[in-house]
């Protein structure tokens, strides 16, 4: 038996930075949405107890090394399960670009697991069984627009907004997560002030312009220093009308918020004459 399933990208329409604590970890506060932007796997079960990863981006690992992988260790682990699986990925979201692509692929590797297998986990205990793999995991179980703090592991459910369109672009290389956080240690003075709480509030009164005005990122400036290209991405799609763009997670990917489809096409358009990644994609709702 064969089933697949869609990987869907992951936005942080705003993030605060905290100080480092004391279990060297920083505090934050964001939201996150995920969109239509997504990779696709395939599983097909096997016998003898083997998981087989293929994918379309030779780079990757698929061993351990890919989170995949550990979601189906842990998956066969928690059910008991003994029979095996082929997965095959193939890659559309770029990687190491702030759009958790590993921790979406390994939130949908447990829902199409939780289906070939017709093991019936519920999806908060998906979201459970994937914690340990990282903070974004969870919230990649099932997606839509939610709120996260502490870690970025404790996630609070917040409405769905209405559709909204978006490009979502990237330029050269990735930026790792250690590479941003030890930046930011190191240049207290280049952290961009975030209002998550006032997102907050437009996003329960279900303003998804205003909410727009309130897009943030503590580590943006860092970010354009370490790669010059973000600001002319983000350039471009203010150009073409954008609401808001800035980057996600610790980038270097870039996001734009239109209010029409044409518009965001249009500027895809544009940047990918350029030579540089950008899909037109809407935002997406929670899965039920």
């Amino acid at each position: 038996m064969t089933v697949t399933e869609k990987a869907f990208a992951k936005l942080n329409l705003c993030l605060k930075v905290g100080e480092k604590m004391e279990n060297g970890y920083h505090g934050v506060e964001t939201v996150m949405q995920s969109c239509s932007l997504a990779d696709e796997l395939r599983f097909t079960d096997t016998d003898g107890g083997i998981i087989e990863i293929t994918c379309t981006d030779k780079d990757l690992p698929t061993d351990r090394g890919n989170l995949v992988y550990r979601a189906a260790e842990t998956f066969f682990a928690h059910t008991g399960i003994k029979s095996g699986v082929k997965i095959h990925v193939s890659k559309t979201i770029p990687k190491a670009a702030g759009l958790g692509g590993g921790s979406t692929d390994a939130a949908a590797t447990v829902r199409g697991l939780n289906r070939l297998f017709k093991t019936a986990l519920s999806y908060g205990e998906l979201e459970e069984l994937v914690a340990p793999l990282g903070a974004d995991v969870p919230f990649c179980v099932r997606g839509g627009t939610c709120s996260a703090v502490g870690i970025g592991n404790v996630l609070s459910p917040l409405p769905d907004l209405e559709t909204f369109n978006l490009v979502v672009a990237a330029d050269g290389e990735g930026i790792t997560t250690p590479l941003m956080y030890s930046e930011f240690d190191r240049l207290p003075e280049k952290r961009c002030a975030v209002n998550y709480r006032l997102m907050l509030d437009y996003i329960m009164d279900g303003e998804m312009e205003r909410m727009a005005i309130t897009v943030a990122n503590s580590f943006s400036a860092i970010a354009k220093e370490l790669r010059p290209q973000i600001s002319a991405v983000i350039e471009e799609l203010k150009n073409y009308g954008a609401l808001c763009a800035e980057i996600s997670g610790t980038g270097p990917s870039v996001f734009g918020i239109f209010r029409t489809e044409k518009r965001a096409k249009e500027a895809a358009e544009a940047l990918n004459s350029k030579g540089i990644f950008a899909v037109a994609c809407k935002s997406t709702f929670a899965l039920d």
